[in-house]
């Protein structure tokens, strides 16, 4: 249960004091758990270990015990109702038992620690914890440091308590390779264990694995599930940060990216601020948290049957209407919306999702459409599409993600399609693709990519597709294409690379194949 009540123990004695909700900060609607990641407050942010402003990170959350008030960790608000956290807070390394729910309670919008009332700030009570089953209190390895705490109840969305969005491999690291830790930890510089009183922030440069395992000591730490940073000028994240986010900003919405987990410590037993720090890899994680998490939506649809001649279009649709979906894998539970004629589920084909504004694909529509053939994201604002988003389906051959806003595509994100014929990913900001893309699509006839920013093909991609037939990539920004590209596509009848940078041509409207491809390695070879 969510109160306005501020709980603090002091000498064994509870003292209450209520916190005013301001109802004109409330940000409610019939999307209201799938909003994430926006600052409300106005406030400029302060780097390397500078003091925040107040109300500057509404997803900043404080855990204190229940017993004498003490602050001894952060989390993330995700959702409403959930609360992120690194496992060692709620279970450290060599304690058998995990806290209980009431051992400990939850400060959202809080920011001055010391305050028994703080201006604007709720307590909330943990139903339940939940540490990832892989988190191993007896070995050295800081691997799956991640619980998720459920709150009684829901929290009220106001300027400062806001959910953040969870980073997902869909996302990608594009250009962003810094993020910002807050937290009430120790100052870099302070020879005491005293926590900060006002929360801090710093910038951290976030580097690949291969870069920590150089670390000796590192290396016993990590594990493919982590990922290190590192700030400059001797500031990191330190004792009391533990639990808090990383987060990255992509457009205008804050993800956390990691959670703060370990670090190095020196000889006099402070932390290490010139070595890096370890996170969590909360991407890694997308699918443990959803099913913790158990988020879920209805849709409305509306019902169509297209009985037109276009074979990737006729059918019976459902075009999912007010559509708005800002963080991954959330479940559809319900569908609203009245079937035509004596039709039920069943005969739904087409699943349609077009013309909205969603970031996000919805999960649950196998369960509930089984016989979906073709899936479609069209002109809706896409910024991420990811593996989990097309399993379950069993007679998907078509997918058309197209003309929205996707910049990354995960290898694995068709790997549970294996009877993808046609793809289309046309009219989005793809820069690159990964070359095990297409590795569990052997029966990929046809794949569009024109109107994106890719500038390289690398002749691995297609390795596996010997069935395909078609390929467009026109107005793309070609500098190099390999050749070995076409050696297993025997079945090719149309290849266009028009209006590229190296190459403008048509296969086989202005060429043979073998002149074709001569031109390719005259002009786009490095």
């Amino acid at each position: 249960m969510i109160s306005n009540v501020a709980v603090v123990l002091k000498f064994l004695l509870i003292f209450f004091t209520i916190t005013q909700i301001q109802s004109d900060n409330l940000v409610e609607g019939p999307n209201a758990e799938n909003q994430c990641g926006v600052s409300l407050s106005a406030s400029g942010l302060i780097y390397n270990g500078k003091v925040v402003k107040r109300n500057q990170w509404p997803f900043l959350v404080a855990l204190m015990y229940t017993a004498d008030g003490k602050f001894f960790c952060s989390g993330t608000l995700i959702s409403r109702s959930h609360v992120l956290t690194a496992a060692h807070c709620l279970q450290e390394k060599g304690q058998e038992a995990p806290l209980t729910p009431s051992e400990f309670v939850l400060h959202l919008g809080k920011y001055n620690l010391s305050l028994v009332y703080d201006r604007g700030s709720i307590t909330a009570f943990p139903e339940k914890i939940k540490i990832h089953p892989n988190w191993n209190i007896y070995q050295v390895k800081y691997d799956s440091d991640i619980a998720l705490i459920k709150i009684d109840g829901t929290v009220p969305l106001r300027s400062n308590i806001y959910p953040a969005c969870l980073w997902s491999s869909a996302i990608g690291m594009r250009n962003i390779q810094t993020g910002t830790v807050v937290g009430w930890g120790v100052i870099e510089d302070q020879l005491t264990t005293q926590n900060q009183l006002i929360p801090r922030q710093i910038d951290l440069k976030v580097v690949t694995n291969e870069v920590c395992y150089e670390n000796k000591f590192m290396a016993g730490l990590i594990s493919s599930r982590t990922f290190c940073a590192i700030g400059e000028n001797g500031s990191g994240p330190c004792k009391g940060d533990s639990g808090g986010g990383l987060y990255m900003k992509a457009n205008i919405k804050w993800f956390i990216k990691g959670i703060v987990s370990s670090s190095l410590l020196t000889d006099e037993g402070m932390c290490d601020v010139e070595k890096y720090s370890i996170f969590t890899d909360v991407a890694k994680f997308s699918n443990w948290i959803a099913k913790e998490m158990d988020i879920e939506t209805d849709i409305t649809c509306k019902f169509i049957l297209d009985d037109g001649t276009d074979q990737y279009k006729n059918g019976y649709h459902c075009w999912p209407e007010k559509l708005v979906i800002h963080q991954p894998n959330v479940k559809v539970s319900n569908i609203i919306g009245v079937h035509l004629g004596q039709r039920n589920n069943n005969d739904v084909k087409y699943f349609s999702v077009e013309h909205q504004e969603t970031s996000y694909l919805p999960h649950g529509v196998p369960e509930l459409f089984p016989n979906v053939r073709r899936y479609s994201g069209y002109h809706t604002k896409l910024k991420h599409i990811q593996r989990s988003d097309f399993s379950g389906f069993q007679f998907l051959t078509i997918i058309v993600m197209a003309e929205n806003e996707l910049v990354n595509i995960p290898a694995d994100t068709f790997y549970d399609v294996p009877g993808l014929e046609y793809l289309s990913l046309r009219g989005n900001q793809i820069a690159s693709f990964d070359v095990d893309l297409f590795i569990k699509s052997p029966n990929l006839k046809t794949f569009y990519a024109f109107r994106n920013q890719i500038e390289y093909l690398d002749g691995r991609l297609f390795r596996k597709n010997f069935n395909l037939e078609e390929i467009h990539m026109d107005y793309n920004k070609f500098k190099y294409i390999d050749l070995d590209l076409f050696t297993p596509l025997k079945k090719l009848k149309l290849v266009n690379f028009r209006h590229n940078t190296c190459i403008s041509e048509h296969f086989p409207e202005t060429k043979d194949f073998e002149s074709f491809k001569a031109i390719i390695a005259t002009s786009c070879s490095i």
